[in-house]
């Protein structure tokens, strides 16, 4: 199953941020029981998303808050969440829990959302959807096509959840998900002295 998306010419070290952006700005109504094609069909929602989006000129504060509905009913947020905070984790409270990916969600949201704008332009196909370890995981390949610019693999790792297929990681350019936010967290909580609050503190107010 083949499927094209505009997006424009950009910069190698943006691919990520984009194509990460792409990835969770899936979203699809209805229940089903997740499987290879299904994982498909959530990819090819993205382009209706995205243009929904972009030629419709929604304001800032609506965007974020679309992605942000987004990564709450279409991403494995809560495992993404606990690898990035790390250790840490599982030494707070399930109300402490709960607060920080409320906050991380929009950190993630307002994050990738800034390079919403970069994509009309070039080609992509999706290549292969497949099972990988057990029936539960999926890995989706696409190929990027970007001006003036070898195409490039990317790779979703999504996972059943109620039924339905959420997004866990995705590979860029050597760029992985989990690890980036895993660093960046793990960084904002050192120079936060290890404090939680304040790590906090500094995602709400990152990308205002």
């Amino acid at each position: 199953m083949f499927m094209v998306c505009r997006i424009p010419n950009i910069p190698r070290l943006i691919r990520f941020f984009i194509t990460s952006l792409m990835l969770w700005s899936l979203a699809i109504s209805g229940s089903y029981s997740a499987t290879p094609e299904k994982a498909t069909e959530v990819v090819e929602e993205v382009i209706h998303t995205v243009n929904h989006m972009l030629h419709n000129n929604f304001p800032k504060a609506k965007i974020y808050a679309g992605i942000e509905e987004m990564f709450i009913n279409k991403a494995d947020t809560q495992y993404i969440g606990q690898v990035a905070l790390g250790r840490q984790w599982l030494e707070i409270s399930e109300p402490r829990r709960n607060l920080f990916l409320k906050i991380f969600q929009r950190y993630l949201a307002e994050k990738y959302s800034i390079y919403f704008p970069r994509f009309i332009g070039a080609e992509y196909e999706v290549i292969r959807a497949r099972t990988t370890r057990n029936d539960r995981t999926f890995e989706i390949v696409t190929t990027m096509y970007l001006p003036n610019e070898p195409p490039f693999p990317v790779y979703w790792d999504l996972v059943s959840l109620d039924d339905e297929p959420r997004i866990r990681n995705i590979t860029v350019d050597d760029l992985n998900l989990l690890v980036l936010e895993k660093k960046v967290i793990g960084a904002l909580l050192e120079q936060s002295g290890g404090n939680l609050e304040e790590l906090m503190r500094k995602l709400k107010y990152r990308y205002q």
